[in-house]
């Protein structure tokens, strides 16, 4: 049962993302569609007024790349930062990845419609997963497009309070009874996080959410014993 409730957590990390939220949107479309020509004259009216604003815009558009490893050093320039994975990681294969991505899919089937998923698993990096020697901690690194998950982009507040009402949803779907998600702040190399974090028998889970541009990058911590994802997360450096 043990085993199961680990592997669980694992898989369902990958793939619930906010797809609540992307639920909400699809209801927010249909609210406003009935304006929708109120609105095509409103943005005609602005057009000549917002080419500043469309640049910042743009400049804040990122392009995310997966991150690469020199030993046990990963570097991700388009998410700027670096991190040390501990000794004696074992790092999952792409293929190993996929795997995961997909026993979290199957899971959330019992909880959202098919696009939903479909759009939270396009939307995603899944860059890292790593776990360490002694079997006890798992560290994940995604990167998700929330423009595609969620339909906009979203802060990192606004992901972290989605994060506390899916990851709910997602476990009781799983049939896993965790504690109530708890969300704080915590600051890492220079960068500000907005961490989640929640509880299932002597199993600890934490998600640490960083916006970068229109992404959302996510440090997953599934362990027992803390140790090793304190010494990641005191790696961590902003570029």
């Amino acid at each position: 049962m043990k085993k199961r409730v680990i592997a669980c957590m694992l898989a369902l990390t990958m793939v619930f993302s906010v797809t609540a939220c992307g639920n909400d949107n699809k209801k927010d479309t249909k609210e406003t569609s009935k304006t929708e020509q109120q609105k095509d004259k409103d943005e005609k009216d602005l057009e000549s007024e917002d080419v500043d604003e469309a640049e910042d815009t743009e400049e804040d558009t990122v392009t995310a790349e997966r991150g690469t490893f020199d030993g046990n050093v990963y570097t991700n320039e388009s998410m700027g930062f670096q991190a040390t994975f501990p000794e004696g990681c074992t790092l999952y294969s792409d293929e190993e990845i996929q795997e995961v991505v997909g026993n979290g899919s199957d899971i959330m089937e019992e909880a959202y419609d098919s696009d939903t998923i479909e759009n939270s698993l396009s939307g995603t990096i899944y860059d890292v997963i790593a776990v360490t020697a002694d079997q006890t901690t798992n560290i994940q690194i995604v990167m998700e497009d929330t423009e595609v998950t969620a339909g906009r982009e979203l802060t990192a507040d606004e992901y972290a309070q989605a994060m506390t009402t899916n990851l709910k949803t997602a476990y009781k779907s799983a049939g896993i009874d965790v504690g109530e998600p708890e969300v704080t702040d915590a600051t890492l190399g220079g960068m500000d996080f907005k961490v989640v974090s929640l509880s299932a028998g002597q199993m600890t889970q934490e998600y640490y959410a960083h916006k970068v541009g229109n992404y959302m990058l996510v440090f997953t911590m599934t362990y027992t014993d803390p140790t090793a994802v304190q010494e990641f997360l005191n790696s961590v450096t902003a570029l």
